[in-house]
Parts: structure tokens; C-alpha cells; sequence
């Protein structure tokens, strides 16, 4: 009886140590996003009225002796100029603009779908901890209001949205620039490099994955590299 009794006590506090474990785990995950989405979304993210296509190109293209082609401007029309003008004029607008541009993001985080752990030691040359694998059906709830994000971007939770083709043909009252999407983080044994995985859409055809290469720096995380996966 008293041997049964010290397995189930032994058991109980392995069974502990691991759900600590495991907690601490998320906690320190849940931070390492929270420091480096910004930067991603810096990286892969834009404001959809800077690329509005600008009026037709002031004059005809000609090819140079040398073999280079350019645009001679010399015969555009004079209204060519004044809408080529009214373009540059509402893109430097735009520099000074300080309207929120929104992003869609599903607060539930899951493990991406690429080869992260491949990926991650031909890059860094070393191995993802042992116990992370490809995918899991963990996931890791982020707080998406708490991330500093720069350059006037903000987060709307993905459930606001539609989930049909109609989303971008919506008229909202406030700059919608897409679909923002990041995975969970595999990392090293020390948790000092790490890789996730990252999309943006930004319309029906319109978008592009990306492979994220981590590393800390000097008490930072930092993008070591980004690597594209797929375009639309």
C-alpha cells in the first residue's frame, strides 16, 4: 500500500513539473509574438492606398542606343501631367496620414503547416527542441489588442469579418488592408533562434506566404531573415 501511495505521489509531481513546464512554455512563447509580430508585419504588410495604381505613365517608352529602356516625357499630354501630378500629390498625403490601417488576425495561434523544422536547421544549422513537432493541435490564444504595432497599423479580430469574396468589395469606415496570419514559434533548445511562418492577403488575388527566421540579439528579437513560399 505505501509503495502504491509513493508511485502515485511520485507520479503526481512529474505530472506537475510538466504542466509547469508546459505553461512556462506558452508564457514565453506568447512574448517572443508578441515581440516580433510587429516587425513582421512591418516586413510584409502595406498600406493599400500607397500602391493604388498611378495614372498611364507620362509619355511613350523608348529604347536608348545603348540598349536601355525609358520613358520619354517629352510628349506626354499636358493632361497627363496634371492627373500624373494629382497622384503624387495624394501619395505625399499619405506620408503624413495618421488614419489606422486595419488588419484581420485570428487571435488563436496554431502550428504552421510548412516544414518548419527542415527549414529551420538548413538555415541556422542547428536543431528545433525535441519535443516541438510539425504540427500539433495546441494552440496559443494572443492578446491582439497589447501588440505595439508601428506605421499606424491596428488589429481587428478575423471574426468581424466575412468569410466569402464580398470582404473586399465592403465599404468600411476605416482602411482595411487585409488578412494578417502568423504561426506558433518552433525553437532551438535554448529558445535563442526560432521559426514561424506568416501570411498576408490583401485581396482575391492578391497575397503572399513567407517562411520567418528568428534569432535574439542582445535581450531582442529580431527577423533574421524572410524567406517567400507563395505568391498570388
Amino acid at each position: 500500500m505505501i509503495r502504491r501511495t509513493t508511485i502515485t505521489l511520485i507520479a503526481s509531481f512529474f505530472l506537475l513539473v510538466g504542466c509547469k513546464n508546459s505553461n512556462d512554455d506558452f508564457v514565453f512563447e506568447k512574448k517572443v509574438l508578441m515581440e516580433i509580430i510587429p516587425s513582421i508585419v512591418d516586413s510584409v504588410c502595406h498600406d493599400p492606398r500607397v500602391f493604388l495604381s498611378p495614372p498611364p505613365m507620362l509619355g511613350e517608352f523608348k529604347t536608348t542606343k545603348d540598349g536601355h529602356v525609358i520613358i520619354d516625357t517629352t510628349i506626354a499630354t499636358h493632361d497627363q501631367r496634371i492627373r500624373y501630378n494629382i497622384w503624387l500629390k495624394q501619395q505625399d498625403s499619405l506620408k503624413t496620414d495618421t488614419s489606422k490601417i486595419y488588419l484581420a488576425i485570428n487571435p488563436k495561434i496554431t502550428y504552421s503547416t510548412d516544414s518548419l523544422k527542415l527549414s529551420f536547421t538548413k538555415h541556422f544549422n542547428r536543431k528545433t527542441r525535441a519535443n516541438s513537432p510539425e504540427i500539433l493541435n495546441d494552440s496559443i490564444t494572443i492578446d491582439i489588442n497589447s501588440i505595439p504595432l508601428n506605421k499606424n497599423f491596428k488589429f481587428k479580430d478575423i471574426s468581424q469579418f466575412t468569410n466569402s469574396l464580398d470582404v473586399w468589395n465592403k465599404k468600411y469606415d476605416f482602411v482595411f488592408s487585409g488578412f494578417f496570419n502568423v504561426s506558433r514559434i518552433l525553437f532551438n533548445e535554448s529558445k535563442t533562434y526560432g521559426i514561424l511562418s506568416a501570411s498576408y492577403t490583401c485581396g482575391g488575388l492578391c497575397g503572399e506566404g513567407h517562411i520567418i527566421y528568428i534569432k535574439k540579439i542582445k535581450g531582442k528579437w529580431v527577423i533574421d531573415k524572410i524567406e517567400g513560399t507563395w505568391i498570388a
